[in-house]
């Protein structure tokens, strides 16, 4: 028997920003069917957030953002070793969409997953700026590069995406480029 958060949110607006707590799917990227970040696939990762409340208005166009901080548990089924059952999520999703035409929207997205030292319930808060930080290169197998992966194990995926909608004629395009590593 267990009992789970759900698909719960709580949310403070704080003028042009909203900041909380989630345990809710969110999607990332312009795909219908499938998304490579963030999809509902699965149960919602417990997470903090920070986001943009409505999108930003400029004469650029609109700018919407979010900002996370997680963290996974491993499945109890997976294996009996304690000291790898908990990794941090953190990510950034930046989109714009141009005052010239409405209808296209470009964006960018991070997440990184790093190995948790916080026992507790809820991520280290250092982790929040990991999405700001070289993850190395976790693929290479240099020798040098041993002691910085004991030290924190790091991965990240990174994406470029767009959306381009004909509205009136029923037509839409999407794409996104991502990177393992």
């Amino acid at each position: 028997s267990e009992i789970d958060w759900g698909q719960s949110s709580i949310t403070i607006d704080a003028g042009p920003l909203a900041i909380g707590f989630s345990t809710e799917n969110d999607w990332w990227g312009p795909g219908i069917r499938n998304s490579i970040l963030m999809s509902n696939q699965a149960a919602g990762v417990p997470r903090a957030f920070l986001r943009t409340r409505e999108p930003l208005m400029t004469r650029l166009g609109e700018f919407e953002g979010l900002w996370i901080l997680g963290q996974l548990k491993e499945s109890d089924f997976f294996d009996g070793e304690p000291s790898n059952d908990l990794r941090t999520l953190n990510g950034i999703v930046l989109t714009f969409r141009p005052s010239v035409d409405p209808g296209l929207t470009l964006g960018i997205a991070r997440t990184v997953f790093a190995q948790s030292f916080s026992r507790g319930w809820f991520p280290d808060a250092r982790a929040a700026l990991d999405v700001l930080r070289p993850v190395g290169q976790p693929n290479v197998s240099d020798s040098s590069l041993v002691y910085y992966r004991k030290w924190r194990e790091r991965e990240q995926i990174s994406s470029l995406f767009g959306r381009w909608v004909f509205a009136p004629h029923g037509v839409e395009i999407y794409g996104e480029w991502a990177r393992f590593e």
